[in-house]
């Protein structure tokens, strides 16, 4: 998901340059939750399995929101006391924009105390060369996220120029350590810690661009 967050920010950028020439400003906010329960359950005295679920949500006050999810099966092996392989059994992933009904992200953008999700996934399965194989498996992830800890504030900007084009955008972003309960297909699947929890916000201020929107 954080990738997806790159991208969609760099587009908001992009977006500023249709504009027509002369100084305008476009404002917008983001937020990202990425959660992550791992188990590993012991197959032998070097060995063990390894599940991974995860689910994420992207949520853009001018580009909507998205959802996914996926399961991760490996079997790991202890090569010595340092160094562990693991090698993926299996790997299911699904897609939703949350507009099913019984689907919901919620997200407290202030104070990030808390982000509910609720999800349907139709978790595919692909093979060794990226192809699917199978029919999807329709799974239900939820995730109760609680902020812990403090905020961390930081601010970055970016620049660009190119002829008479100038524009300056300027990214305030907010994370916080949280502590998070879900499920799949109702199913527990414990209290984790791992993922992340943040909100940005984000303004543009161009000059003399007159790009024009493509796509």
């Amino acid at each position: 998901m954080r990738r997806i967050f790159a991208v969609v920010l760099g587009a908001a950028s992009l977006l500023a340059f249709a504009m027509p020439a002369g100084a305008t400003t476009q404002s917008g906010t983001s937020s990202v939750i990425n959660v992550y329960w791992v188990t590993k359950v012991p197959l032998g005295s070097n060995s063990y399995q390894q599940t991974t679920w995860y689910v994420g949500a992207y949520t853009d006050s001018q580009y909507g929101t998205s959802s996914d999810g996926y399961q991760e099966v490996d079997t790991c092996v202890f090569k010595d006391r340092r160094h562990v392989r693991c090698r993926q059994d299996s790997y299911m992933v699904g897609y939703t924009d949350l507009s099913r009904q019984g689907e919901y992200f919620n997200i407290d953008t202030q104070n990030l105390d808390y982000a509910n999700l609720r999800g349907l996934y139709g978790l595919q399965a692909y093979d060794s060369n990226g192809n699917p194989t199978g029919s999807p498996q329709w799974t239900v992830i939820t995730a109760d996220v609680t902020g812990v800890g403090d905020v961390t504030q930081t601010t970055s900007k970016d620049i660009y120029h190119s002829g008479s084009c100038h524009s300056v955008s300027t990214y305030t972003e907010k994370d916080r350590p949280f502590s998070a309960t879900g499920s799949e297909n109702g199913t527990d699947l414990g209290t984790t810690k791992q993922g992340y929890f943040s909100v940005t916000s984000y303004t543009t201020v161009s000059h003399g661009c007159k790009y024009k929107k493509t796509g």
